[in-house]
């Protein structure tokens, strides 16, 4: 059953959507406490494995920006992402991959194809900086960031 987190500020930009794949609760409290402290007007909704996105994106509301965590159980971050962007709808929606740590290689495969990785942090100000992060990779080319 996906986790839907909306945090939105009254004034500035339209809010970022971000679909977050992610079975940790804390992380998802840390990211969205990360983009409520740096002030980034966000529609958050989380996910706890890539098997649920699909049915949770029934509403016709596309995201900004995936962000999916490479630890998840049962298969990587890279196996969902790969799944994901294999369906015309998200091929074109930017991604992000978080780790707790990563391979080399895998880190090597997410980059060639166009997905940003960022290790998960250890502190709120990591996790700030993280939201500024994802804010940037889904407003790059848009007009109202």
């Amino acid at each position: 059953m996906p986790i839907s987190v909306k945090q939105t500020t009254t004034a500035g930009p339209k809010p970022v959507s971000i679909l977050l794949i992610e079975d940790n609760p804390t992380d998802v409290f840390f990211l969205r406490y990360g983009l409520a402290n740096a002030g980034i007007s966000s529609n958050l909704q989380a996910v706890p494995d890539g098997r649920a996105v699909l049915p949770s994106v029934g509403d016709g509301a596309r995201p900004d920006v995936l962000v999916i965590d490479f630890g998840l159980p049962g298969e990587t971050g890279l196996d969902v992402l790969q799944r994901i962007k294999a369906d015309p709808y998200f091929r074109s929606i930017p991604a992000v991959l978080l780790s707790g740590g990563i391979a080399p290689r895998h880190r090597e495969i997410a980059l060639e194809n166009g997905v940003f990785c960022f290790e998960k942090p250890f502190s709120i100000d990591g996790w700030r900086e993280l939201a500024c992060h994802i804010s940037s990779v889904c407003c790059r080319d848009k007009a109202r960031c």
